[in-house]
C-alpha cells in the first residue's frame, strides 16, 4: 500500500519520476526521508537497479544551513570510491528539494545485528569483530586520503562513526555510511557551532569542540 501510495502520490516532481520510482520509505531521520527506490533506464534496454532515495525533509528548504550540509554530503560522494564505503550515483533536485541517489545495501546496520546476537545469547565472534572492523578501516583510510579532482587533500573527518553508521550487507562486508556531518576542506558549511555525533563514541576533542583531524574518527572506531 504504501509502494502504490509513493508512485502515485504528488510528492514526486517530473525529474524524479522520470528517473527513479520510489518503492518504500525505509527510515525519517532529523533531515531527511530515506526511500527504497528503483532506477529507470532512460533507453529501452529494460534495464533497473534498486538504489537508495536520500531526501532533504520538505520543511527544512527555508533553512540554509542544512540545505547545505545536505549538499557538502553530495559533493564530497563524488571523491570518495571504495569498496567499503557506500556509493554516491546522483545528485539532484526535485520540486525544487535536493535529493541524493545513493548505492542500495542488501543488510543491517552493525547496531541492528549485535542486538539480535544479544537477544539470543551470542556475542559476535572475536574474529568476526576483527574482520568488520578492518573492513572499517579500510574504508576510512581511503576517506581519510581523499583529495579533489585538482589533487589537493580534502582532510575528511566523518565525526559519525558508530555501529549505527556501519552497514553489514549479507554477504559478510562492511560500507561505512552517511556523510551527512562529515567535515571537509571547500565544504560551503561547517557545523562547529554545535556537537555533531554520537557522544558514546565521539573523541574527547570532538565532545570538547575542539578543532579535529582524522584521528577523532579512529578513536570512534576503537
Amino acid at each position: 500500500m504504501e509502494a502504490q501510495r509513493l508512485q502515485q502520490g504528488s510528492m514526486v516532481g517530473a525529474i524524479m519520476a522520470s528517473r527513479y520510482r520510489l518503492l518504500q520509505r525505509l527510515a525519517v531521520g532529523g533531515m531527511a526521508e530515506i526511500y527504497l527506490a528503483r532506477q529507470i533506464s532512460a533507453s529501452e534496454s529494460g534495464f533497473e537497479k534498486d538504489v537508495v532515495i536520500k531526501r532533504l525533509r520538505p520543511e527544512l528548504i527555508r533553512d540554509n544551513r542544512i540545505v547545505s550540509m545536505f549538499r557538502d554530503e553530495g559533493q564530497l560522494g563524488a571523491y570518495i570510491n571504495h569498496p567499503n564505503t557506500i556509493h554516491i550515483y546522483d545528485v539532484g533536485l526535485d520540486q525544487g528539494i535536493p535529493f541524493i541517489a545513493m548505492e542500495y545495501i542488501n543488510g543491517e546496520e552493525l547496531s541492528a545485528l549485535c542486538r539480535r546476537g544479544l537477544k539470543k545469547g551470542q556475542f559476535l565472534p572475536l574474529r568476526h569483530a576483527v574482520w568488520l572492523v578492518y573492513q572499517a578501516a579500510l574504508s576510512l583510510g581511503h576517506v581519510h586520503a581523499a583529495t579533489d579532482s585538482r589533487g589537493h587533500a580534502l582532510n575528511v573527518v566523518h565525526r559519525d562513526i558508530s555501529p549505527t553508521n556501519l552497514m553489514i550487507s549479507r554477504d559478510g562486508f562492511v560500507k561505512v555510511i552517511d556523510f551527512g556531518i562529515a567535515q571537509f576542506e571547500g565544504q560551503s558549511h561547517r557545523t562547529d557551532a554545535f556537537v555533531p555525533g554520537k557522544l558514546s563514541y565521539m573523541s574527547p576533542e570532538q565532545a570538547r569542540r575542539e578543532s579535529l583531524d582524522q584521528r577523532s574518527d579512529i578513536y570512534s572506531l576503537g
